[in-house]
């Protein structure tokens, strides 16, 4: 409007303006006006346009997985049938975009699970295809049942017991009870693993007379037994040969074993054996051999050292080897050993670290294995030149539980260690 009478107030834009309608840019523009009347009075007005870019969502550009949570641990399970159908917690997922992505796995609830073992891989998705996997493994251990004893023959030969014709298809533990004729019991000896062996020799030193053997076997997880007497005769003089061994002496201080035995055989013989009774495989293990290069009759004497020897009880024996072929075999002898330099771990049980006493295997190279009690190896690790100190072992990342510790070395017998890890 104006004060002006003559003509009227034209109103024109700028020459920079962007016109009515158009796209404005991100930014800020200035619109400017110019009013002008017939007396030639004129005034100018401007505003300004701010357009603001939209913020884009970050999720439209999501490369980021979901995180999979609490996936099952390794498992073992066993069944008396071909499968078993095994219960679990499925695992759990999160994301930086997505509320709720997709949790898929191998096996539904329904899937029979076959002997053996089987691998579980889960798969979680996200709304951009992003996936994350995790695994673990189903082990099923078939449980034969039908135990029977009736199979299980044990034999007396030389002051040693053998269980033979053990089904493997049926047992994994037995324990035979030898009892003498006052009904006092001399031995009990335990056969384990027997999914993996159909005998067991055990070294003895029973006197002269009768026993009563008392078997038992037991299936997986001791559901199912049998149980069966058997009567052996040690006749005198059977453990009798022409080797002797003899004066077996234990050096608790140089953690070793002396054989000491004497041949009077050397026209006939063509070498001896020393063995040693491995309780793991339950059965003599050759550790050292003594070729004969005797031309007469005449007294030999021999030693042969066992610097390895296990806590507790050790057996040993001599095995004759003669020109022929034929074999023959001293008495066992028995050294016990008490509070040896073997491994140690501690704290025992231990929540993130465990300390390995190996001063026995000083000088030496280790290797070191650690087990579940599945058996299944986790770790493994070459130690080189053994020194005075404990060797540090880390467990923080170890779930609670049960591990087995196997340390082996040249010249030296496996060791296993039994860990507790707790929290």
């Amino acid at each position: 409007t104006s004060t002006c009478t003559i003509g009227s107030v034209a109103v024109t834009a700028s020459s920079s303006n962007i016109a009515s309608g158009s796209m404005f840019p991100v930014g800020t523009s200035t619109l400017s006006f110019t009013a002008t009347d017939g007396c030639g009075n004129n005034k100018i007005c401007s505003y300004t346009v701010t357009v603001q870019a939209s913020i884009s969502n970050p999720c439209d550009n999501d490369v980021t997985p979901p995180v999979l949570r609490h996936c099952p641990s390794n498992m073992t399970v066993t069944t008396s049938s071909a499968c078993k159908k095994v219960e679990f917690a499925k695992p759990t997922a999160t994301d930086n975009c997505s509320s709720t992505p997709s949790v898929i796995g191998t096996h539904d609830d329904d899937f029979c699970f076959p002997v053996g073992t089987t691998t579980v891989t889960y798969t979680a998705k996200d709304h951009k295809n992003n996936t994350s996997t995790c695994s673990f493994t189903v082990k099923i251990v078939q449980e034969v049942g039908g135990v029977n004893c009736n199979d299980v023959s044990v034999t007396q030969q030389r002051g040693e017991i053998t269980v033979s014709n053990l089904n493997v298809a049926r047992y994994i533990i037995g324990i035979f009870k030898v009892v003498d004729r006052f009904g006092s019991t001399s031995k009990v000896f335990t056969c384990n693993n027997l999914y993996t062996t159909q005998l067991c020799a055990f070294p003895t030193t029973l006197e002269a007379g009768k026993y009563r053997v008392d078997i038992q076997m037991f299936s997986q997880n001791f559901s199912q037994k049998c149980v069966r007497s058997q009567l052996i005769t040690v006749e005198e003089g059977a453990a009798i040969r022409s080797v002797t061994v003899f004066n077996v002496e234990a050096n608790a201080e140089l953690n070793r074993s002396r054989i000491d035995f004497i041949s009077n055989q050397g026209l006939i013989l063509d070498y001896f054996t020393v063995q040693k009774f491995d309780n793991t495989a339950s059965n003599f293990e050759d550790m050292d051999i003594i070729n004969n290069d005797q031309i007469d009759d005449n007294l030999q004497y021999h030693t042969v050292y066992d610097t390895a020897p296990e806590e507790g009880d050790n057996f040993y024996r001599v095995k004759l080897t003669y020109l022929t072929g034929a074999v023959d075999y001293s008495q066992t002898q028995k050294v016990t050993f008490k509070n040896t330099l073997l491994p140690r771990v501690f704290p025992n049980p231990t929540s993130d670290e465990a300390l390995i006493d190996m001063k026995n295997y000083a000088g030496k190279t280790v290797e070191l294995v650690v087990s579940n009690v599945a058996g299944d190896p986790i770790r493994r690790e070459k130690i080189n030149q053994i020194g005075a100190n404990p060797y540090t072992l880390n467990v923080s990342k170890f779930p609670n539980g049960t591990y087995f510790i196997s340390l082996r070395a040249q010249g030296k017998r496996e060791v296993s260690l039994k860990l507790q890890v707790f929290r």
